[in-house]
């Protein structure tokens, strides 16, 4: 495989049919191997033909998707049975343009049948509790004006970015931690939930603070695609490790995903300067080199940290390399 670290929307639409393959032929195995509850593979067999037509799938099918094997694996059939009456009841697939990405608060109401699969992968990378408050009218709308304001930037000077994001991200949930909790993101992704990115739209008061989030969180798809079918590294998550971008330590994974997704931002904040957009997207020139430094140091402090203790595979080794080749070549 051809490891690329710019963003490449035919890599992106690879990485869509590759987890609808994947996730068809896994679903089908499920329903072959039902042999004692026959009248699960049926219903199961219904919802794998629904997904096999589907353009853009819902990215809580995944979610239901893990959930179905590790009811299965326990033979928690109870379990089993109540995941698959939340997917029939779920819409497949998502009824939006090629080119849209739907946007939904956290508390909307099509989110009601399956926002406790939502939050429980955002508390499970979460060392506490997120509690998350509706967002209000007003900061929903500015939000929206701030996508649509971004996106239309993109188009004039980086819209390769835009085609990728428009391709690994189907629906965009925003979620603002209750001021009780005392906890702060700015975004999250998952590969059990391909599609789907949480934002926290309170920090980002600029086309350029959108923009930064956006290309860290599609760097973190990215890497997801290239393990659909091979890891990228073999350390165990109980190993933890300083990360660059997290108070707390982390599992190399995190601290190989973090090192690579500066390097995106780092990519994004570049032709920021290149270009001379740096005003246009709310920041300065001088601001914006700021960050280059600082997502130089961030990259360099992750890479060191890979390089002694990261255990990885080939394809891992590559994808890194790619990275610090444009992070020195930069330099």
């Amino acid at each position: 495989m051809d490891y690329i670290f710019v963003p490449n929307v035919e890599l992106a639409i690879q990485f869509n049919q590759g987890f609808k393959t994947a996730l068809v032929s896994s679903l089908e195995y499920i329903a072959d191997e039902l042999k004692d509850n026959p009248e699960f593979g049926i219903v199961l067999r219904t919802i794998t033909s629904k997904i096999k037509k589907s353009t853009w799938i819902h990215p809580a099918v995944y979610g239901y998707y893990y959930e179905l094997v590790f009811a299965a694996e326990a033979q928690a059939w109870d379990t089993f049975a109540n995941t698959l009456q939340a997917l029939q009841s779920l819409n497949i697939d998502l009824d939006i343009k090629p080119q849209d990405i739907e946007i939904l608060d956290l508390f909307d109401s099509s989110l009601d049948s399956h926002r406790q699969l939502y939050l429980s992968h955002l508390n499970n990378e979460s060392a506490n509790q997120i509690d998350c408050d509706p967002l209000t009218k007003n900061q929903f709308q500015q939000f929206q004006e701030l996508w649509q304001s971004s996106q239309e930037s993109l188009i004039h000077f980086f819209p390769e970015l835009l085609a990728e994001i428009q391709q690994l991200i189907r629906q965009l949930v925003l979620a603002v931690p209750s001021q009780s909790s005392g906890l702060h993101f700015h975004g999250a992704s998952f590969f059990s939930l391909w599609g789907l990115l949480f934002l926290n739209p309170e920090p980002l008061t600029t086309q350029f603070d959108l923009l930064l989030t956006l290309a860290h969180e599609a760097g973190h798809s990215v890497l997801f695609g290239y393990s659909m079918n091979e890891p990228l590294l073999r350390n165990q998550d109980t190993e933890l490790y300083e990360s660059p971008l997290r108070q707390e330590r982390r599992p190399m994974a995190g601290v190989y995903h973090a090192t690579f997704v500066t390097a995106r931002m780092h990519l994004l904040a570049s032709r920021v300067l290149k270009t001379g957009w740096a005003e246009s997207l709310g920041s300065s020139n001088t601001a914006v080199k700021e960050t280059c430094q600082d997502l130089f140091h961030t990259f360099e402090e992750g890479l060191n940290t890979v390089k002694r203790f990261a255990q990885l595979t080939d394809s891992g080794a590559s994808i890194l390399a790619r990275a610090e080749s444009y992070m020195y070549q930069k330099k």
